[in-house]
C-alpha cells in the first residue's frame, strides 16, 4: 500500500504541476491567451472559438472565421477547409505545446520543461512540509481543504446554470442515460477503480490516520459521511462542469458531445476554453476552478474527479495500477475475513460500537448481516470478477495514448512500475522471514496477534488506540503473549456464527 500511494503520488503531484503552471499565468494575467491563437506555441493549425468571435464581430459577418492568423469571411471557407484537416483549438495547443511541450515519440527528450519542473519541485516541497509536520498539521488543513472546494464548486454552479446552453448540459449528463450500459462489465471496472482512488481505499492512508483515534471513536460514522460527501461531490461538481460545456456548446453552435472530453482534455482543455467565453471577468472563473483543482490534488488526490479519463484507462499501464489496486482490496478482505477471522472482527466491531438493539441494527447496522455478506462473500467474488476482466483487457490491448502506440521497451518499463506494489509483498514477507530468523524466533509468530491487543480489543470499556500498544519486536512479553488467528472458511455454519455474534446481547465471553 505504501509503494502504491509513493506511485500515485509521484503522478497526481506532476497532474498538480500543470494545475500550478495555469494558475501562475491567470496571475500573469496571460489567461485570455490560451484561448487565441498568434502566439509562440501555436502553428498554422490553430482554431481559436473566442478569435472565430472577434473576427465576426470586426467584419459584421456571423460566419467569419480565425486561420492561420488572419480574419476570413464566411466565403473563404470552401476555399480554406481542404487545409483545415489536421486542426487544432487553440487552449489544446497552449495545453500540448507550451504546458506539456509534448514530443512526438517516447524516445524524443527535447531538454527540460522548466515550467513544470519549477511547479513540481514547489509541489514536492509542499508535500515534504505536510508530512514532516505530522497527522496534526494535516487535520488542520482538513477544516481549509475539505470545505474550500465545496464552497467554490457552489460559486461555479451558481454561475454556470445561469448561462445560456446550461440546460443542454445537463440535460447530457443527468437524462441522457445509456441503460444497455449497465449490462457492460468495462463501466463496473471503472467504476470500481474510480471508487478506490475517490475514496482513498486501499492506499493505507485511511489505517495510517485511523490508527490514531481511540478505539471507541465511530468510524462507522465517518465512513458514511465520507461516502455520501464523496459522491455528492462527484455529482454536484459534474453537474457544474457540465453546465459550463452546454454553455460552450450554445457559443460554438455545436452539440454537446462536440466539446465533451474526457480527463485530461476536460480539465485542461475545453474548460478553459469555455472560462474564456463567460461574460463577465472571466479569469475569475478561470482561477477558481484550477484553485480547488489544485486543493483536491495537492492536499487530497482522489478529491481530482475531473482527471479520471475514461479513454486513457483502457491503456496497459492504467489497467495495470488498477489491476494492482485491486489486488490489494482483495487480499486485504481476505486477511480480515478468511485469515483473521469475520468472527473475531465482528467481536473487535462489538468492542468499539457495543450490540444491535433492534431488528434494523441486527440487519444492516455495524455489525449487521448485510456488512457480513459483503465483505465476506460479494465483495471478493465482485473483485475477483473485475481482475478477471482485467487481465483480458490487459493481454488483448496495446499500450497507446491516443493514437499513439508505445514501443515494447516503454511497455516493460511502464509493467514494472505498474506492478512494484505487488512485488513489495512478497520482498516485504522475506525481509521479515530473515528479520525473525535472525532474532531466533518462530516464523509463526508472524501470523498471530499478540494477547495484549486482542483483550484490549474485545473489552468493551478499551479506549485505546492501536498506536499505544508496544512495538512486538521490541517488547519482553512478545514471545509469550501472543494471540492465534485461527482462520476460518465461509460456510452456511460460520455464517450462522457470525450472525449470532452480530445478533447476540449479552457480554462477549472469551475471545477465541
Amino acid at each position: 500500500m505504501a509503494v502504491l500511494s509513493l506511485l500515485v503520488s509521484v503522478y497526481y503531484n506532476v497532474i498538480v504541476s500543470w494545475v500550478l503552471v495555469f494558475i501562475v499565468s491567470i496571475f500573469m494575467g496571460q489567461s485570455r491567451q490560451w484561448a487565441l491563437c498568434g502566439n509562440a506555441w501555436n502553428d498554422q493549425n490553430c482554431l481559436s472559438s473566442l478569435g472565430n468571435k472577434e473576427c465576426a464581430e470586426s467584419l459584421n459577418d456571423l460566419e467569419a472565421f480565425w486561420f492561420n492568423g488572419t480574419c476570413h469571411n464566411s466565403s473563404a471557407f470552401k476555399e480554406l477547409q481542404q487545409f483545415m484537416v489536421n486542426n487544432q483549438s487553440a487552449t489544446t495547443q497552449f495545453f500540448e505545446n507550451w504546458i506539456l511541450q509534448k514530443s512526438d515519440r517516447i524516445e524524443n527528450l527535447d531538454g527540460i520543461n522548466w515550467p513544470v519542473f519549477g511547479a513540481l519541485i514547489f509541489v514536492w516541497i509542499l508535500t515534504a512540509l505536510a508530512l514532516s509536520k505530522g497527522v496534526k498539521l494535516i487535520g488542520k488543513l482538513a477544516y481549509f481543504t475539505a470545505t474550500i472546494p465545496y464552497i467554490i464548486i457552489a460559486i461555479l454552479f451558481v454561475r454556470s446554470v445561469t448561462l445560456p446552453g446550461a440546460k443542454q448540459g445537463l440535460d447530457f449528463y443527468l437524462l441522457k442515460i445509456d441503460i444497455s450500459k449497465i449490462y457492460d462489465i468495462q463501466p463496473w471496472q471503472k467504476a470500481a477503480t474510480q471508487v478506490c482512488y475517490s475514496l482513498a481505499i486501499g492506499f493505507g492512508g485511511l489505517l495510517s490516520l485511523a490508527s490514531y483515534n481511540p478505539r471507541s471513536h465511530n468510524c462507522f460514522r465517518d465512513a458514511l459521511i465520507i461516502t455520501v460527501a464523496d459522491g455528492f461531490m462527484s455529482v454536484f461538481g459534474g453537474t457544474a462542469v457540465f453546465s459550463i460545456l452546454g454553455f460552450m456548446a450554445e457559443q460554438q453552435k455545436k452539440d454537446i458531445t462536440q466539446v465533451v472530453q474526457s480527463g485530461t482534455g476536460l480539465a485542461f482543455i475545453a474548460y478553459p476554453e469555455a472560462m474564456n467565453q463567460i461574460p463577465y471577468v472571466p479569469w475569475l472563473w478561470a482561477f477558481l476552478f484550477f484553485f480547488m483543482l489544485f486543493i483536491l490534488g495537492g492536499f487530497k488526490g482522489g478529491g481530482l474527479f475531473f482527471l479520471q479519463d475514461p479513454e486513457n484507462q483502457d491503456a496497459p499501464a492504467t489497467q495495470s495500477a488498477s489491476l494492482a489496486l485491486c489486488v490489494l482490496v482483495f487480499l486485504e478482505l481476505i486477511l480480515v475475513c478468511y485469515v483473521y477471522g469475520i468472527r473475531n472482527y465482528i467481536k473487535d466491531l462489538h468492542s468499539m460500537f457495543g450490540y444491535p438493539t433492534t431488528l434494523f441494527g441486527k440487519i444492516f447496522g455495524k455489525t449487521g448481516w448485510y456488512f457480513i455478506i459483503i465483505w465476506s462473500i460479494v465483495a471478493p467474488i465482485c473483485i475477483l470478477i473485475l481482475l478477471g476482466y482485467m487481465i483480458h483487457e490487459l493481454i488483448e490491448t496495446p499500450l497507446k495514448y491516443g493514437s499513439y502506440e508505445f514501443p515494447g521497451p516503454s511497455m516493460i518499463s511502464a509493467w514494472i512500475l505498474s506492478l512494484l506494489p505487488l512485488l513489495a509483498l512478497p520482498v516485504v514477507l522475506i525481509a521479515n522471514c530473515i528479520h525473525f530468523r535472525a532474532i531466533k524466533k518462530p516464523l509463526k509468530e508472524l501470523a498471530i496477534v499478540r494477547e495484549d491487543w486482542a483483550l484490549s480489543a474485545h473489552d468493551p470499556k478499551s479506549s485505546t488506540s492501536s498506536s499505544d500498544l508496544e512495538d512486538p519486536q521490541t517488547s519482553p512479553t512478545t514471545t509469550s503473549n501472543v494471540y492465534k488467528i485461527r482462520p476460518i472458511e465461509i460456510s452456511p455454519s460460520t455464517l450462522s456464527d457470525a450472525w449470532h455474534s452480530s445478533t447476540v446481547t449479552a457480554r462477549p465471553g472469551k475471545s477465541h
